[in-house]
């Protein structure tokens, strides 16, 4: 486990706050309603009236109505708990989770600390300069630990592989092993969360073939270099 040290001299163990953002949420509703990633439609997840009032407008249309539209969603809903609860549930387990992933990458933590935002739409984005990740409004911590470790491996890939992935074989793969190695969460973290890493439907060739290398080396850099030379070949 890698540890910051303060000016004090004292170690501080990387952190993870869960916020709650009206704006974040309706942003997040706004870019799925006029995205499409790894072959998802992410509008065809919304019901047909809320995509006339999302899908094709400008950000301050849609935000307009979105604020009104989610007051409303939550109004009944006690996100001061729910956040308290998800917060104590990864204080309980972050240290071992930052210490597995360190474990599995062979590398550290490569920031000190996570906001994890609460979002009622199922897309969980991330932004890996500022550490930033979309999390469920819905579940218990087990569903949030999956959808956090699998964000935690791509922030990872991004620090100390995914430069290497990008020379050798170029944005198109690099942008795919970034996803299809999230496969090997399934065994690496199967004691820390029970909830599977799906992926996506058209990266599972791919996840089948990254994890048979997984399982053959069991250690990232070889798992780097296997993976480069069979998408070369």
């Amino acid at each position: 486990m890698i540890y910051i040290v303060n000016i004090k001299g004292f170690f501080i163990m990387p952190n993870i706050t869960i916020k709650f953002d009206l704006v974040e949420d309706a942003i997040n509703w706004w870019e799925a309603g006029n995205k499409i990633s790894h072959g998802v439609v992410w509008k065809d997840l919304m019901k047909p009236e809320l995509q006339d009032r999302i899908v094709g407008k400008t950000k301050e249309e849609a935000l307009e109505f979105l604020f009104l539209y989610l007051g409303d969603y939550y109004k009944n809903r006690n996100l001061e708990d729910y956040t308290k609860e998800i917060q104590a549930g990864f204080d309980s387990i972050k240290d071992s989770l930052f210490s597995r992933m360190e474990s599995v990458t062979g590398h550290p933590i490569y920031r000190s600390d996570f906001t994890l935002f609460i979002t009622s739409f199922n897309r969980f984005p991330y932004n890996y300069d500022q550490g930033y990740v979309w999390i469920s409004d819905r579940g218990d911590i087990d569903k949030q630990v999956g959808i956090f470790i699998h964000e935690l491996l791509h922030f990872q890939y991004f620090a100390y592989f995914g430069e290497r992935i990008w020379k050798e074989l170029g944005p198109k793969l690099h942008g795919e092993i970034k996803e299809a190695m999230t496969v090997i969460l399934n065994e690496e973290f199967k004691d820390i969360t029970s909830v599977r890493d799906k992926g996506y439907l058209i990266h599972r060739e791919m996840r089948d073939n990254l994890l048979k290398i997984w399982q053959k080396e069991r250690n990232m850099e070889r798992f780097i270099e296997q993976t480069i030379k069979f998408y070369k070949s």
